[in-house]
C-alpha cells in the first residue's frame, strides 16, 4: 500500500489518500524468475522522488514510476530494484518489469472531519473508484466523469487524487 499525504485542494485542512496497487494474474514467487544480476540501488528522495542510475522521477508513485524510466532507458526487466531511504533499505521490487505493470486497484479519502457528511462521501466515492478499477475501468476514464471548476480544477478529493495519480504517469 502506498500513502500519500497531501493538503486538501481548497482549504487548508489537511486530508489524506491511501491507494492500494496489484498486479492481476502476476506471476508467482519461484526461484527461476529471479534474476542473477546485482539489484539497481534506488534513493527515495522525499515523499515523491526517487534517483537511480542517474534518472530521477518525481511520482506520488515514485518508485514504480522509476521502474517505467529504467525500462525505457534500456535496463533488463528482469533486474531486481532495491530502494533505500537514508541507507536504509525499505523496498525490494523483484523485478522492475513487474514493478513496471503494476496498477491502481484500490484508493482511500478521509477528511479532517471524520464522521462528518464530507468525511462519509470521500470516503464513498472511493470506494466505487475503487470498485470501477478493479472492474478495469481505466483512471483517465474516471476522472473525465468527475466534476470540475470553471478553470479546470478537480472540484472533489477523488478528483484531486486521481488528477494526483494521473500526474505520476
Amino acid at each position: 500500500m502506498l500513502h500519500i499525504v497531501k493538503p486538501a485542494a481548497i482549504g487548508a485542512r489537511p486530508a489524506s489518500v491511501s491507494v492500494n496497487i496489484w498486479q492481476p494474474d502476476g506471476p508467482e514467487d519461484s526461484p527461476s524468475q529471479v534474476s542473477p544480476q546485482a539489484a539497481i540501488r534506488a534513493e527515495l528522495i522525499g515523499p515523491d522522488a526517487c534517483t537511480a542510475r542517474g534518472i530521477t522521477v518525481r511520482s506520488s508513485i515514485p518508485i514504480l514510476a522509476l521502474c517505467r524510466r529504467l525500462i525505457k532507458a534500456g535496463c533488463d526487466p528482469a533486474t531486481r530494484l532495491e530502494a533505500y531511504r537514508g541507507g536504509v533499505l525499505c523496498l525490494h521490487v523483484r523485478s522492475i518489469g513487474e514493478g513496471a505493470q503494476l496498477r491502481l486497484a484500490e484508493i482511500f479519502l478521509s477528511n479532517a472531519k471524520a464522521g462528518s457528511h464530507s468525511d462519509a462521501a470521500a470516503k464513498d466515492s472511493a470506494v466505487v473508484c475503487s470498485i470501477a478499477l478493479q472492474l478495469n475501468v481505466p483512471v483517465e476514464t474516471i476522472r473525465k466523469a468527475l466534476l470540475r471548476d470553471p478553470r479546470g480544477n478537480a472540484a472533489s478529493p477523488l478528483g484531486t487524487a486521481l488528477d494526483l495519480i494521473a500526474s505520476a504517469s
